[in-house]
C-alpha cells in the first residue's frame, strides 16, 4: 500500500507544488498508530521534523485526495480512506499520510 500511496502522492505533488499553498479548512481523521497501537510522530522526510499526531492538524493543508484523485491511480482502494498532504513548517516541504474514516 506504501508504494500505492508514493504513486499517487507524486501525481498529486506535482500538481499542487506550482501552486502556492492555499489555506483550507483543517480536517480531523485517525491518528497514525505504531506497533503497540500507540501513537507515533510523523517526520518530514526532507528535514526530519517530527511532528506529534495532534500538531499535524495544525501543519498547513495543501490537498485531501479521495474517491476518484485516487481511485484513477489504483486498482483497487479501501473505501472511505483519504489521503492528507500537509506543508512541514520548518522546510515546506509537503508530508502525507493516510486517514480513515
Amino acid at each position: 500500500m506504501a508504494c500505492v500511496v508514493a504513486c499517487v502522492l507524486a501525481h498529486a505533488l506535482a500538481e499542487s507544488e506550482s501552486a502556492p499553498p492555499a489555506r483550507r479548512q483543517r480536517s480531523g481523521g485517525e491518528t497514525r498508530r505504531g506497533a503497540g497501537g500507540g501513537e507515533r510522530p510523523l517526520r518530514c522526510g526532507g528535514c526530519a521534523a517530527s511532528f506529534e499526531p495532534h500538531a499535524w492538524l495544525a501543519l498547513p493543508l495543501v490537498a485531501v485526495l479521495a474517491g476518484e484523485a485516487i481511485a484513477s491511480h489504483v486498482i483497487k482502494w479501501p473505501l472511505g480512506v483519504r489521503i492528507e498532504i500537509r506543508r512541514c513548517l520548518r522546510c515546506g516541504r509537503s508530508m502525507a499520510r493516510t486517514t480513515e474514516p
